[in-house]
């Protein structure tokens, strides 16, 4: 099956998802917050647009004139009843039948988002849904009724990177051969020729103390509990 244009796909695509996991079919409403989603989180991560759609700032947030017409002539998909202000009432429909391996996308990271998006947003209630694409999402922050969205102002969301996969492999295998080969001594091994070792009486003093104090490895906490063990394994 072919799509007119990408916003009919992604419309397609959450339909088929609410039918996929026992949903109702989405409206207009929810069906529209929800392809907003997916262009905000794609606008996060690739700092430009994933479709022309016009979204302005409507009544209850974003609004595309063009995707409320795709909703309308070509899905026939019908409008929620508000039934008081911020509240709808789902409605009953048939979405047209899908051919499911089209559905998927070639750009892989808008394949990653769709996912996202949907398990958290399309079972939501319509009120934290409202409230959250209102007042959670940048281009709503400083929009104005009536005119255009800025997308610009998306933060990228930042990449968490594992230290330690930039290290070099030899350097790694190192590291973790001479970790492997630590040795943690037993409270009994502390002892030298019967008496308590030094260190361990100066580390006990300092338990003493209030608050924080400094080791050789740097600034540490311990608390009542932790104090009174090793305050008993000093005396064995």
């Amino acid at each position: 099956m072919q799509f007119k244009t990408l916003p009919h796909k992604l419309v397609a695509r959450i339909c088929a998802y609410c039918r996929e996991n026992n949903l109702l079919p989405p409206g207009q409403v929810r069906t529209t917050k929800l392809v907003y989603l997916v262009e905000y989180n794609y606008y996060g991560w690739e700092q430009k647009r994933l479709t022309d759609l016009d979204w302005v700032f409507w009544h209850y947030g974003p609004w595309s004139k063009t995707l409320s017409s795709v909703l309308t002539q070509d899905f026939h998909t019908p409008q929620e009843n508000e039934i008081e202000p911020g509240k709808f009432r789902p409605v009953h429909w048939t979405p047209p039948q899908f051919d499911r391996p089209r559905l998927k996308f070639d750009n892989v990271e808008l394949e990653g988002i769709i996912p996202t998006v949907l398990d958290r947003f399309a079972a939501m209630p319509y009120n934290e849904l409202l409230d959250y694409v209102y007042f959670e999402t940048a281009p709503m922050k400083d929009a104005v009724k009536g005119k255009p969205l800025d997308f610009s102002g998306i933060p990228k969301p930042q990449r968490f990177i594992d230290p330690i996969s930039l290290l070099p492999a030899k350097l790694f295998n190192e590291l973790r051969e001479k970790f492997l080969q630590l040795h943690i001594s037993k409270p009994s091994e502390l002892r030298i020729g019967g008496t308590i070792d030094a260190e361990l009486l100066r580390f006990v003093d300092a338990l003493d103390e209030e608050g924080s104090f400094e080791l050789p490895i740097g600034e540490v906490f311990v608390n009542d509990e932790v104090k009174s063990e090793l305050r008993e394994h000093s005396k064995d």
